[in-house]
């Protein structure tokens, strides 16, 4: 299969979207692969992708390693894009859990969703920062606004 088909696509897309694909280069055929290479490199991303393709494999890595008993990661946040996902991966790791962000890619221009993954042993930790995340994204809830306005009928 030759190169320019996936040069042409990898030229048309953002940043963010070509680092997401360098982190799982097992994922890529081999020219898809390479091509992405050469766009890296072309827009001074190498380091970025080769670092964040690392931190994933570390992350697994550590998984295997530490809790052999307990290395079952599981989802415990689906975000509707990579910067929703990215942004609750960075509160998990700042509350010390690490974890991994998966792709549900829908096609090459279209991403898709993104699903967060930790530890089973640290899901219930995720769940409770994800749980406060989400009540200051959906705001106050109707109990919250109905006890600040009172009782009706109050005057």
């Amino acid at each position: 299969m030759a190169l320019e088909p996936f040069e042409a696509i990898y030229r048309k897309m953002f940043d963010p979207e070509l680092l997401s694909l360098a982190e799982q280069p097992d994922a890529l055929l081999p020219e898809a692969r390479q091509a992405l290479r050469s766009e890296l490199r072309r827009r001074g991303l190498e380091e970025e992708a080769a670092r964040r393709e690392r931190e994933s494999r570390d992350v697994l890595s550590a998984a295997k390693l530490s809790e052999p008993d307990q290395s079952k990661l599981l989802p415990v946040f689906s975000a509707r894009n990579e910067i929703e996902g990215r942004l609750v991966q960075d509160m998990l790791e700042a509350g010390g859990i690490q974890s991994i962000l998966r792709r549900q890619v829908s096609s090459i221009l279209f991403p898709g969703t993104c699903e967060i993954l930790v530890l089973e042993s640290n899901a219930e930790g995720a769940g409770r920062i994800i749980a406060e995340y989400q009540q200051r994204e959906n705001g106050p809830t109707d109990e919250t606004e109905a006890t600040d306005e009172g009782s009706p009928g109050e005057s």
